[in-house]
C-alpha cells in the first residue's frame, strides 16, 4: 500500500510525503523490510519492538491495534455449505491466543 500526502489536506500539508507499506508472509520479514528502508511502517512483535526503540533511526508507537482479523468462508465450495463444518471451525479458534 502506497499513500501520497494531500498538500490541499484541510489540516495542512502531512509532514510525510509518502508512506509504503506491504504485508508479508512472516513477521521477520516486515522487520527486515524495515530495516533494509524498503517501508517506512509496520506493526513489530513485542521483542522486535525492543531493538527499535534503542535504535534513534526509529520511532517506536505502542498503543491500542485496531487491527481486525477476518476468517471468510467461500460457501459456493460445497464443504462450507454445511453448517455444521463452519461451527466447527469456529468451535477451533482459541480466541485467547
Amino acid at each position: 500500500v502506497e499513500l501520497a500526502a494531500d498538500d490541499d489536506y484541510r489540516s495542512g500539508k502531512p509532514k510525510v510525503d509518502v508512506l509504503i507499506n506491504r504485508y508479508f508472509e512472516s513477521p521477520a520479514a516486515a522487520v527486515a523490510a524495515l530495516r533494509a528502508g524498503e517501508i517506512q511502517f509496520t506493526y513489530v512483535e513485542p521483542d522486535d519492538a525492543v531493538s527499535f526503540k534503542s535504535d534513534s533511526n526509529f520511532k517506536v508507537i505502542e498503543g491500542a491495534s485496531y487491527v481486525v482479523n477476518y476468517i471468510g468462508l467461500n460457501q459456493k465450495v460445497e464443504l462450507f455449505r454445511d453448517v455444521r463444518v463452519r461451527q466447527a471451525i469456529m468451535y477451533a479458534i482459541d480466541r485467547n491466543a
